[in-house]
């Protein structure tokens, strides 16, 4: 059960971690994240050192990325040797689309509505014989589990699919998913980067076979630093893409001439790391993992859905018009409205005069609040939407 004193407590904490709330009621975590203090500290330690030593602190920036790597394993209920460093999500995608040994007539399921980032890589590979098959979903964006497993057929290797949609706000069951497909023989990529780091998804409990985020969204992190998840057991499916001298063994010696693949998901690490992004995700990373130890490991699910509850209620109150699902294992931190008839792009830049912070996609105004967001940020946006009469 909810505990509203507990979640205020956790929400009030956090807050004096996010410097940008002396500011701005900033509800754009679907878009880019604002860093807490820990992560902003961690890349300023980086760039003083590379600004003032240069590669002497090299191996303490190498520690960072191991540091990353685990703590993601930890939020994931991974293995680290299940974990690739990548710079962003459609690189992630790429890595298992290009990766994957498909041959001709083979065929893949995709949804119509989907972030072009995972729809597109997957739309290439008809160029290779694979039909991609597009599943459109009903204009409200929600995804229905059963129609789209009764596109399965034979020829079907694997379905892409977003965890939560990047306008609809929509959370899929993931779980109901994989197990369905799994069933059929067919494996799940999920691209997570709109519910990692908010919602629970343990993968020996959710067996998806990939699962790929940047971490400049609900993870809190910078832009440019990603997590891409390859199950153990499918290591030796996907054909390495990107190879280089950080994909082998032995390649910090720098004289690696034969293909000695590492024996984990860091073979997809070609080449140098973005050391100051991986800081800072780290940091990020260990920052929301102090507070579900300290509160529960519910804690940042609870608070996004409490706050979006109190948003869409203000919202509806006040005459926006959205769809959102009544059922709170779909919600999400995510909704989109129409205000009133107005142009969606005027409003947004009244709003940001108003240090209100959303986004405009789809032809709707979206905002998207994290587990630190209050009721005064969303009174904040109510009066600023009221005043554009």
């Amino acid at each position: 059960m909810l505990n509203q004193g507990k979640v205020a407590e956790f929400r009030e904490e956090f807050r004096t971690r996010m410097p940008v709330c002396r500011r701005f009621a900033y509800l754009d975590h679907a878009a880019v994240s604002p860093l807490p203090a820990p992560a902003g500290v961690a890349i300023q330690t980086w760039l003083d050192q590379a600004v003032h030593e240069g590669d002497v602190p090299w191996m303490q920036w190498s520690s960072h990325l191991n540091t990353c790597r685990e703590r993601a394993a930890e939020l994931l209920g991974s293995s680290p040797e299940e974990i690739a460093l990548v710079p962003n999500t459609t690189l992630g995608i790429h890595f298992v689309a290009a990766g994957y040994p498909w041959r001709p007539g083979d065929s893949m399921i995709v949804i119509g509505n989907e972030f072009p980032s995972n729809l597109l890589p997957w739309k290439q590979l008809s160029s290779v014989g694979v039909e991609v098959d597009v599943y459109q979903p009903p204009e409200t964006g929600w995804l229905d589990v059963p129609a789209i497993v009764k596109r399965v057929t034979s020829q079907t290797r694997m379905v892409a699919i977003s965890w939560v949609g990047f306008a609809s706000g929509f959370r899929l069951d993931v779980q109901s998913l994989v197990e369905a497909l799994h069933e059929r023989g067919v494996l799940l990529m999920v691209d997570a980067i709109q519910g990692l780091g908010v919602y629970p998804l343990q993968v020996q409990h959710i067996p998806v076979d990939f699962l790929v985020a940047d971490g400049h969204k609900w993870l809190l992190g910078p832009e440019g630093a990603g997590i891409l998840y390859i199950r153990k057991s499918h290591l030796e499916l996907l054909r390495p893409v990107g190879v280089g001298w950080n994909s082998v063994k032995g390649g910090y010696s720098f004289a690696a001439t034969e293909l000695n693949l590492r024996d984990t998901a860091a073979r997809y690490e070609g080449g140098s790391h973005n050391m100051a992004g991986f800081a800072g995700l780290s940091a990020s990373l260990g920052a929301m993992q102090e507070m579900r130890i300290k509160y529960g490991a519910s804690i940042w699910d609870d608070s996004v859905l409490e706050i979006a509850r109190y948003a869409a209620e203000r919202l509806r109150e006040s005459g926006a018009e959205f769809v959102r699902p009544s059922d709170a294992r779909h919600q999400s931190g995510i909704l989109s409205f129409s205000w009133r008839g107005q142009e969606p792009q005027a409003i947004r830049a009244r709003c940001m005069e108003n240090g209100v912070i959303l986004s405009c996609r789809l032809g709707k105004l979206r905002i998207a609040t994290h587990g630190y967001n209050n009721c005064e940020d969303i009174d904040r946006l109510i009066r600023t939407l009221e005043s554009t009469r």
